[in-house]
């Protein structure tokens, strides 16, 4: 049995804790993201969406179930829907629940704010 470290309890805190703060900070600098981000209104909305629970920032790729449960993501660890196939989308899935770290999460983010929304 593989040990995904996404399984975690910490782990889950962690991601959920990320999740939370990092929506608290796009809310708070809702003005600014309107302006700079040219679907400002979709990452709010997205903001809104991740902070009330119904959302994750980062989620997987592909529609497999045979990982850890995690909400749907607002972006994949792969920042975007690729042309990849569905085999491929369920490795990097399972390579990135076992490797999980928030600080991937973050990195994921900040790598694709463009592509928010």
């Amino acid at each position: 049995m593989i040990d995904y470290r996404i399984a975690q309890p910490y782990q889950r805190r962690m991601k959920r804790s990320f999740d939370v703060l990092l929506s608290l900070l796009l809310l708070i600098t809702a003005p600014v993201h309107l302006v700079i981000h040219r679907h400002g209104a979709a990452v709010i909305f997205a903001a809104w969406n991740v902070l009330t629970g119904h959302k994750t920032w980062v989620g997987y790729a592909s529609s497999s179930l045979m990982l850890p449960v995690i909400k749907k993501g607002v972006i994949s660890h792969m920042g975007t829907m690729s042309s990849f196939s569905e085999i491929l989308l369920e490795k990097t899935d399972r390579i990135y629940a076992k490797n999980y770290d928030w600080w991937q999460d973050a990195l994921t983010v900040s790598r694709y704010y463009r592509r928010l929304a």
